[in-house]
């Protein structure tokens, strides 16, 4: 039984009635619940379990979660026309605070305590899938983080999903499938039309595979989380992955700064290191047991977020964060009725029934498009952009979408191509466009001096743009 102070005071029990039929029980002492019903008038249990039993919400059902509801890489979850309603990690059904004085040791230390004033009513999926049809709302009463994907366990080598013909293996040329051998399962999110109001992001993904036809999201804070960094990661939609491996050094003091364990060649001290010695550079000593692929597509989105003047839950005391936000090695990213197409290197328009027009209101950024880490696989080691070896850019569509009320309208990181079509920036304080320097390439071919060149660029002259120029 885990809840905070009282933590693993349960007991659970699985009887086998026949074949395919199970009897769970689970115990709780009377202390426990007497304590917990001190606090709130209605008492709920819970606990995490893996099965390979799909998971149905119903149709046209309401559904009730606190705290963090998740499903592992094991879940295969589907739910038609439902609503969703979470309540406040904090709060209690009753609508009381927690009195913590009711709890051993009140409650715990202050750094229990302290950790779950930090926590954040959650729907979370750690490698499975999702499966929303229909019309269906998620609603987080009194804030929460919202959605969040991510990959599950590590895939071993005679696992189901790795078969050609039954399972999904990854082509990583292509950036679609599930799973390879030593990396964990990545998640997949599927909905036709899914609002989620309340929280602090609306989903926030890393190593999936997310498609929205219709999305709306409008922000909400969260009044448990005071933490500056956990306040700006505020964002509507978001797909991520690993970038690569990196290794930096500070010439300060000498530190390695990596997102991979490192060692240092045999005979070279730490001022060698820190110095740039020629044969003393650190080496990854391992590789990330991702993939690197992250894909999104929502082809018609409203994200309403702190400034928006349409959000009820309207806050200009907090960071506003992004409205969507794509970065990763590998996969698309599309924002409206166009979808890249590998074949022919260009962002394309449907044959037939284009989506309405999509609206980004009130964050500090509206779109950040972010691409790879142009270094050796193995070493990490930046390349050029003209290396044989070099790290191919991003690629993201972004097409038909009203970017309103924003601070800055739309960011491009390096090493990213971008395709911009149909676009109407408005009201911000600090530019319409950002490009970075690096290997970005931005194209708008309906309404810039690229129109018609052969390689999508600013200038019209050469691929790269003219700040990095």
């Amino acid at each position: 039984m885990e809840n905070q102070a009282d933590s693993a005071l349960g007991h659970i029990r699985v009887t086998q009635v026949d074949a395919s039929h199970y009897i769970l029980t689970l115990r709780a002492d009377a202390s426990f619940i007497a304590r917990n019903l001190n606090t709130s008038d209605v008492l709920v249990v819970a606990i995490a379990a893996s099965s390979l039993t799909p998971v149905d919400l119903g149709t046209g059902e309401t559904v009730y979660g606190r705290h963090g509801v998740g499903f592992n890489e094991e879940a295969n979850l589907t739910a038609e026309d439902v609503t969703i309603v979470f309540e406040n990690s904090l709060g209690t059904f009753d609508g009381k605070r927690v009195n913590y004085a009711l709890w051993i040791n009140n409650g715990g230390t202050a750094a229990v305590r302290e950790a779950g004033e930090q926590s954040t009513t959650t729907l979370a999926c750690a490698g499975c899938t999702m499966e929303f049809r229909g019309s269906s709302e998620i609603r987080f009463n009194g804030g929460g983080a919202g959605v969040g994907l991510g990959p599950g366990g590590l895939v071993g080598p005679k696992h189901p999903c790795l078969a050609s013909d039954t399972g999904d293996p990854i082509d990583f040329t292509a950036g679609t499938g599930r799973c390879a051998e030593g990396l964990g399962i990545r998640a997949t999110f599927d909905a036709e039309t899914l609002r989620i109001e309340g929280s602090m992001s609306g989903i926030a993904a890393t190593e999936s595979d997310v498609h929205v036809e219709h999305f709306t999201f409008k922000w909400g804070a969260d009044p448990n989380v005071t933490d500056t960094v956990a306040l700006h990661n505020v964002g509507g939609l978001a797909c991520s992955s690993d970038a690569g491996v990196r290794i930096s050094i500070n010439p300060a003091d000498r530190e390695v700064l990596a997102n991979v364990p490192v060692k240092v060649p045999d005979g070279c001290t730490a001022d060698d290191v820190g110095m740039g010695v020629d044969g003393c550079r650190p080496m990854p000593d391992s590789i990330t047991p991702v993939s690197g692929i992250c894909n999104l597509t929502a082809r018609r989105v409203a994200l309403y977020g702190p400034a928006s003047l349409a959000n009820p839950n309207r806050d200009l005391t907090l960071p506003a964060g992004v409205g969507v936000a794509c970065g990763s090695r590998g996969g698309v990213c599309e924002i409206g009725p166009k979808s890249w197409n590998a074949a022919t290197g260009v962002c394309e328009a449907p044959g037939s029934g284009d989506s309405g027009l999509s609206v980004i209101d009130g964050f500090y950024v509206a779109l950040a498009a972010g691409g790879p880490a142009n270094v050796d696989a193995i070493s990490g080691i930046p390349l050029t952009f003209d290396d044989p070896q070099a790290v191919p850019p991003a690629r993201h569509c972004f097409d038909k979408f009203l970017a309103n009320d924003n601070e800055v309208g739309i960011t491009i990181a390096p090493n990213t191509h971008v395709e911009l079509s149909r676009c109407n920036v408005q009201n911000t304080q600090f530019g319409a466009l950002q490009v970075a320097n690096g290997l970005a390439n931005a194209a708008t071919p309906e309404n810039t001096a690229a129109a018609g060149t052969p390689c999508p660029s600013l200038d019209g002259d050469s691929c790269r743009t003219p700040v990095e120029e």
